[in-house]
C-alpha cells in the first residue's frame, strides 16, 4: 500500500492495486513520506473511499477538526462494529466526525440539542441508542464535557443510516417518523399496546424499516407470489385487514403501491405480534 497523500499527522490516503484508502496510525504523516510503503505493523485503521468527494471531505474535514474529535469517531465507530457485528465504509466517519465537531461547538456556544425522534429512536433501535449513551459517557471522560441527552439519539441515527443501504439520513428520518405512524395505526386497529420488550415486537420494527426503505428506493419485491398472499387472506384476514391500511398509508405518504409479497410478510409479522395479545 503506497501513500498517495499526507492528510495530517496520523491520517494519509494511500492506494493499492487501483482502490484508495484511508489509513490511519500513530505519527504515520512524521514517519512517512508521499510515495513510500505502508508497514502493515504501522497501521491502525483502514477505511475505504468509495467516491473522489469522500477524498474532497475528508481533506476538508481534517483541517477543520482536532484530533481528539477524529480519535474518538474511530473508537466509537469500532465500539459500534463489535456491537452491531457489522463493517462500516468512510461515509460513516466522515459524518460522525462532522457531527461530533458541530456538537462540540454548539455546546461551548450554550445552544441546547434537539431531537424530534428522541423516544422512537430510543423505542425503534435500541442497541443504536445504547451506543449514543456510551458515546456520551466516553466524550465526557475523553473531554471532560457532558453533552446534551438528546445527542445520543444524533448519534444513534449515524449508526441507523451506517447500516441502511440508502446512504441518506432524510430517509432514515422519514423511515422513523413513518414506523411511528404505522404502529400507532397497528394499535388503534387492534387497540392494543405493544410489549416493547417483545422479541416479535423487535421483528415487526425491522421489518416496517426495511419495508419503508425498499419503497423509498423503489425496491419493491420483484414477484409477485399470488399463492402465497391468497393463503394469508385466508389464514390470516384480521391481519391482512390492517396490512392493507398500512399499505395505504404507505400509498398516500410515497405514492407508492405495496406488492402482494409485501402484504402477505406484513401481515404475517402482524400475527406474530398479536399472537401474543391473545
Amino acid at each position: 500500500m503506497k501513500i498517495v497523500k499526507i492528510l495530517n499527522n496520523c491520517v494519509v490516503l494511500a492506494e493499492a492495486n487501483g482502490q484508495e484508502y484511508v489509513v490511519m496510525g500513530n505519527a504515520l504523516g512524521f514517519h512517512y513520506k508521499k510515495g513510500q510503503e505502508l508497514l502493515e505493523s504501522d497501521i491502525d485503521k483502514i477505511f475505504v473511499l468509495s467516491a473522489h468527494e469522500e477524498v474532497t471531505q475528508l481533506q476538508q474535514l481534517l483541517t477543520e477538526i482536532s484530533e481528539d474529535i477524529l480519535f474518538i469517531t474511530l473508537h466509537l465507530i469500532e465500539r459500534a462494529k463489535t456491537e452491531l457485528q457489522c463493517e462500516f465504509n468512510a461515509s460513516l466517519a466522515l459524518a460522525l466526525m462532522d457531527h461530533l465537531n458541530y456538537a462540540f461547538k454548539r455546546f461551548e456556544e450554550g445552544m441546547k440539542t434537539s431531537n424530534a425522534l428522541y423516544f422512537e429512536i430510543q423505542k425503534f433501535y435500541p442497541k443504536e441508542f445504547t451506543l449514543g449513551e456510551y458515546a456520551l459517557a466516553y466524550i465526557e471522560e475523553q473531554k471532560g464535557i457532558r453533552l446534551w441527552p438528546q445527542e445520543a439519539a444524533n448519534i444513534a441515527l449515524h449508526f441507523v443510516n451506517a447500516q441502511n443501504n440508502a446512504g441518506s439520513m432524510q430517509d432514515t428520518l422519514v423511515s422513523i417518523d413513518m414506523i411511528r405512524d404505522i404502529l400507532r395505526l397497528i394499535q388503534l386497529h387492534y387497540k392494543i399496546t405493544f410489549d416493547v420488550s417483545d422479541l416479535n415486537y423487535h421483528r415487526l420494527v425491522t421489518h416496517l424499516s426495511y419495508f419503508i426503505q425498499r419503497m423509498l428506493q423503489n425496491k419493491g419485491y420483484q414477484e409477485e407470489d399470488d399463492f402465497l398472499y391468497q393463503s394469508v387472506i385466508v389464514k390470516y384476514p384480521k391481519e391482512m385487514e390492517c396490512a392493507l391500511k398500512i399499505a395505504e398509508y404507505i400509498r398516500v405518504t410515497l405514492g407508492c403501491e405495496a406488492t402482494l409479497d409485501e402484504l402477505a410478510y406484513l401481515s404475517i409479522h402482524l400475527h406474530r405480534v398479536l399472537q401474543r395479545k391473545e
